[in-house]
């Protein structure tokens, strides 16, 4: 039944919808209609169509209670090997909680000079990442939670300030408007191509720079 209406909505406001996309949502309300209708608006802001894989901000979403519990005992921990274990042990990816750290730490900082040295930390921890990923040496990983997590949490050297509202990563909203974008234009390559008996690769590269100017 939600997904019905969830369809009749995205028909009504001219969004292509997956219907397994749609199945997802219903199912993630758990019977709750309100909240299946704000998941689609969340999910489908900004966007002409809707996919599966626009489904991952649901599940980021689901994270965020535990995210804000790990972000509390971070910013909020007075001992570093405390602080380094509620990071370690957190359910949230670790890539990911760098992104929450990196786009809260300001909020915690009093001075430039503070937070000079918290995202001095959180660029050290990346490089390591970065080793990580290209000569899989795992050992560094201990690295990389010591210094996202208890490196920027112990520059601050003052206190003060209320609790502050903990933002969502801007990155990760910027990289599923961005992939949202390319699927939408490689689905308009592929009916220019069909239409004009060429590949989508050269209807993207050729007729829809012309296209777009003739619009």
């Amino acid at each position: 039944v939600i997904a019905s209406v969830l369809v009749r909505i995205c028909e009504r406001e001219g969004v292509q919808a997956d219907p397994a996309a749609l199945r997802g949502i219903a199912e993630n309300a758990r019977g709750d209609l309100r909240a299946a209708i704000n998941d689609l608006q969340m999910v489908a802001e900004g966007r002409e169509s809707i996919t599966m894989d626009d489904l991952r901000i649901l599940s980021l979403r689901d994270q965020e209670r535990n995210v804000f519990d790990t972000l509390k005992a971070i910013f909020y921990g007075k001992n570093a090997q405390k602080i380094v274990m509620a990071a370690s042990s957190s359910d949230v990816d670790y890539e990911l909680l760098m992104q929450w750290i990196c786009e809260n730490a300001w909020q915690h900082m009093q001075h430039p000079k503070e937070l000079a040295d918290a995202y001095n930390a959180l660029s050290r921890a990346d490089v390591f990442l970065g080793r990580i990923r290209k000569r899989q040496h795992w050992g560094l990983l201990s690295y990389v939670f010591t210094l996202m997590s208890a490196g920027v949490s112990l520059s601050r050297k003052t206190s003060g300030g209320g609790v502050p509202k903990y933002q969502f990563p801007s990155w990760v909203k910027m990289m599923s408007a961005a992939r949202a974008r390319r699927n939408t234009l490689g689905s308009i390559a592929s009916k220019i191509g069909k239409k004009c008996h060429t590949s989508s690769r050269e209807a993207f590269t050729s007729y829809l720079p012309y296209i777009k100017f003739i619009i």
